[in-house]
C-alpha cells in the first residue's frame, strides 16, 4: 500500500532493466511479457538498421478465443435459418464464410487473457505484407459475395446455387491457403507465468538481442530496485481513454474493452518517484510547443523542472513540465504527455 495514498494499488519491486522485466533471451528463443516492446531488431531477418516499423504480435491460447469463434458461427447459422429462412446445401458454407469474415472485425484476440507485444520489422517488408493482407481480405469478401449473390439470384435454380457455392468455396480455399503460406516465419506459443515464447527467430537477430540484453543487465545495480504498480485504465473515464479519436469503430472498440473490462487496459507502471529530470530541449516537441506557447503569453515565467518517466515495458514515455511565476506564488504543471 502507498503510504501517501491509502487507495493506491499495492506496489511491487521490479528490476530496472526492460529486458530483465519484460523480455529476455531463452536459448534460441525470445520470451516476452504482455505489453513488452522488443528492441529494434527484425526477428525474421536479423536486420536492425534502416527504416523499421513497430507492429503488434497478438496471441491467445485456446479457450476463450475458440469459444467466441464457435458462438459466432452458431449465431450466424441460427439467424440464417430462423430469421432469413435460409435452407439448402449452401447454408453451412455460407455460415462458415460469414463467421470467418465477421472475425476479421471482431478480432477475438482482443479479449481478456490475450498477450500483446510489440516488435520491429523492416518497413518495406511490412508494407508489402499489409498489401497482401488487404488482397486476401478482398478475396475473402469476394468469396462470400459470390455465395450470397448466387443464392439470392438463383430463383429456385439449383444449378446456379451449386455453381456459386463451389466458386465461392474455391475462392475461400485459395484465401486460406495463401494466408497459411504467408504466415510469419516466427511462431508464438504460451509459456508459464503469462509469458509469450517466440521461436524460429533468425540467428543474427538472436545474436543482436543477446548483446542488447547483456548491455541492459550490465546497467542494473544489485542494490537498485524500482517501484512498480499496476494501472487499471478501464477505471478511467471514457473521455480520457478516447482523447481526440473520431473513428466510430475505434471508439466502439475502446468502449468495449473498457466496460468488459479487458486486460488490454491493464499496464504496469513505475511510481512517479522514479522519474528523472531532463533538459528542456530534450523534451518531446509537443511539450516544448506547450511551454513556448505559455511563455509567449507570459514571458516572465520560468521553467523549473522537466521530468521523464518511462514505462517498464519501454513502449511509453511520460513527460511533464513545471513553470513558475516570477514571485514563485504560482506554479503551472502541464498535463502528462505520452511520447
Amino acid at each position: 500500500m502507498n503510504d501517501t495514498n491509502p487507495y493506491a494499488p499495492p506496489t511491487t519491486t521490479e528490476t530496472g532493466s526492460p529486458s530483465g522485466a519484460f523480455w529476455q533471451c531463452y536459448g534460441e528463443r525470445v520470451m516476452a511479457r504482455n505489453g513488452a516492446m522488443l528492441p529494434k531488431v527484425d526477428l525474421e531477418t536479423g536486420v536492425s538498421e534502416g527504416a523499421m516499423t513497430a507492429v503488434p504480435r497478438n496471441y491467445q491460447a485456446a479457450g476463450a478465443g475458440q469459444f467466441v469463434r464457435i458462438m459466432v458461427f452458431i449465431g450466424i447459422y441460427a439467424m440464417g435459418r430462423k430469421f432469413l429462412h435460409i435452407e439448402g446445401m449452401w447454408l453451412l458454407p455460407a455460415s462458415v464464410a460469414s463467421s470467418t469474415m465477421l472475425r476479421w472485425f471482431i478480432r477475438t484476440g482482443n479479449g481478456s487473457g490475450a498477450i500483446v507485444i510489440w516488435e520491429f520489422r523492416e518497413a518495406a517488408r511490412e508494407r508489402k505484407r499489409r498489401l497482401r493482407r488487404k488482397l486476401r481480405f478482398g478475396l475473402l469478401f469476394l468469396g462470400v459475395a459470390v455465395i450470397g449473390v448466387g443464392a439470392v439470384l438463383s430463383d429456385g435454380d439449383d444449378s446456379l446455387v451449386s455453381k456459386s457455392l463451389f466458386a465461392g468455396l474455391g475462392l475461400l480455399i485459395i484465401q486460406s491457403i495463401w494466408a497459411f503460406l504467408d504466415r510469419p516465419k516466427t511462431r508464438s506459443e504460451s509459456a508459464p507465468g503469462g509469458w509469450l515464447r517466440i521461436r524460429n527467430v533468425h540467428p543474427e537477430a538472436m545474436v543482436k538481442l543477446r548483446r542488447i540484453e547483456a548491455a541492459e543487465l550490465a546497467k542494473i545495480s544489485p542494490f537498485r530496485r524500482r517501484r512498480v504498480f499496476t494501472t487499471y485504465y478501464h477505471k478511467y473515464p471514457l473521455p480520457c481513454l478516447l482523447g481526440t479519436k473520431k473513428n466510430p469503430l475505434t471508439i466502439l472498440l475502446i468502449a468495449l474493452v473498457k466496460f468488459l473490462p479487458s486486460k488490454r487496459l491493464e499496464r504496469e507502471s513505475y511510481d512517479f518517484t522514479e522519474a528523472h529530470q531532463i533538459r528542456e530541449d530534450e523534451a518531446h516537441e509537443k511539450l516544448q510547443e506547450r511551454i513556448q506557447s505559455w511563455r509567449a503569453a507570459h514571458p516572465d515565467w520560468t521553467v523549473i523542472d522537466v521530468e521523464r518517466l518511462p514505462s517498464p515495458a519501454g513502449d511509453l514515455m511520460l513527460e511533464t513540465a513545471i513553470l513558475a511565476s516570477p514571485d514563485l506564488a504560482h506554479l503551472l504543471l502541464f498535463p502528462p504527455l505520452l511520447a
